[in-house]
This record gives C-alpha cells, structure tokens and sequence, in this order.
C-alpha cells in the first residue's frame, strides 16, 4: 500500500512539474512578444529620408540633407534675435514648407556684419575675414554671394562667411580651433538656391571640420549631379536648425535668423 502511494506521488509530482513548464513556457512567450511590442513602440522605424545621403570625406561618416529654392521670390529671410523663438515655432507661425537657419550673432544678441530684412537694414556691413560673404537678392530676385556690401537695390540680406566657393572657384582657408560640428551652408546654382545641412550619421550635432567643407561641397556637388556657382558657410553647431516636410533638426541654443520658403 505505501509503495502505491508513493509511486502516486512521483507520479502526481512529474504531471505538475510537466504543467509548470508548460505554463512558465507560455509566460515567457507572452513576455517576449509584450517586450518586443514596447520596444517598437518606443523606437518605431524610420525611413531614410528621399533628400538625405550618406557620404564619407576623410574617412568620417556624413549625412547630408537638402532643400532647393527654385523659385526665388519664395525665399524670406527673418531675425529671430528679439523673440528668439524654435525653430518648430517659427516653421508652424509663418507656414514654413523649408526652414533653414541663417548667419551668427555675438555675444550681446546682435547679428554680425550685414543684414537686411524686407528691405529694412538691422545690421550694417562690417570687415571681417571670417565672415567674409554677402549672400543678397536684388529687388528683381536675382540670388547673389560677394565679398562686398552690395550696392544696387536690394530685398534682403546676410553677412557670414567664410565663402566656400566664389565664381566656380572653391577657396581655402585655415581655421583656428576648427571643431566638428554640424554645419548649414548654402549655394547658387542654376536652378535656384540650394540649403544643405551636414552632419555625422550618428551624431546629428557633430559634423565635418569647418576647414574640410570645400571638399565636403565638391562631394555634394557629385552626389546631386549639380553645377554650384557660389556657395557660403552659415552658422552651426548647436544654433542650427533644418526642416523639411521630411526631417527635422533642431537647435539647442537659439537661432538668429532664418530663411522660410
């Protein structure tokens, strides 16, 4: 009789142990199909967008995305210094299809060297080997970089700098305490004007030496099978922005103008 007992309870112990198994088994199951389903819901997956391109200059890995003006009445150009509003701000306020940032500002929250709002001048033109261009559009929308303070009648206006390319020359230059940050630039070309943003492809802050952007540019050029005429440095880094109906890049600290079109 004990003996039928106790085989009753081997018995009895291996069914329950065999039940738990299946039951930890199907808990486990569910916990990985729960986890799987937060992690896709915290990181979806994006797509690369259709105006952005991988490239590679000196053996760092860059990422480069665009935006062209082809029509060039389309393009304004704005202080933000007094109100100092984002980015994703001012793209939503003044229905912004491209927003673009446009030259620096010092220290006192003044833009540096030349700059023209609607016909208004903000900013008076100073000599500044740095920021040594002009980029302007004349009153009959003709886009122009120089190295000089315009003097025709003119819609708008920055000073920034340094020129990368002047008349199909590109330029060189050197650059004290050069860092890799993200850079905005823009360029004449044929069919409008093109706003370019560069940055590592996995830092979005951090970018190719300001020293190395005329190899950078002649790269771009290659890639978007385009002929630049001129093209000028704008400010970046952290006081940087980039939107297009396909990407956003933000800023950290404030930008001091901008271009909407």
């Amino acid at each position: 009789m004990i003996k039928k007992i106790l085989v009753l309870a081997a018995v009895s112990t291996v069914v329950l142990l065999f039940v738990r198994s299946l039951n930890n088994k199907d808990r486990l199951q569910e916990s990985t199909q729960t986890l799987q389903e937060k992690v896709i819901n915290v990181t979806p997956l994006k797509p690369t967008p259709k105006r952005t391109i991988d490239f590679e200059v000196k053996g760092q890995a860059l990422s480069f995305s665009w935006a062209e003006a082809t029509k060039i009445s389309n393009i304004r150009l704005n202080s933000n210094l007094k109100n100092k509003e984002t980015a994703r701000e001012l793209a939503k306020n003044n229905q912004c299809k491209n927003l673009v940032n446009g030259s620096f500002y010092d220290k006192s929250g003044e833009h540096i060297g030349l700059f023209i709002e609607n016909g208004k001048t903000l900013s008076k033109y100073t000599v500044n080997r740095t920021f040594n261009g002009v980029f302007y559009i004349s009153s009959d929308n003709m886009p122009y970089i120089n190295t000089v303070s315009p003097q025709e009648e003119i819609r708008t206006a920055l000073q920034s700098g340094p020129i990368l390319l002047k008349d199909g020359v590109y330029r060189k230059f050197d650059i004290k305490n050069d860092d890799k940050e993200r850079r905005t630039m823009l360029a004449i070309a044929d069919t409008g004007v093109v706003f370019i943003s560069i940055y590592e492809k996995n830092s979005v802050f951090r970018g190719p030496y300001l020293s190395d952007l005329p190899e950078v540019l002649k790269e771009i050029e290659t890639k978007l099978d385009k002929k630049f005429i001129s093209a000028l440095n704008l400010d970046g880094g952290t006081a940087s922005a980039f939107i297009t109906d396909e990407l956003t890049l933000g800023e950290i600290s404030p930008i001091g103008s901008y271009f909407c079109f």
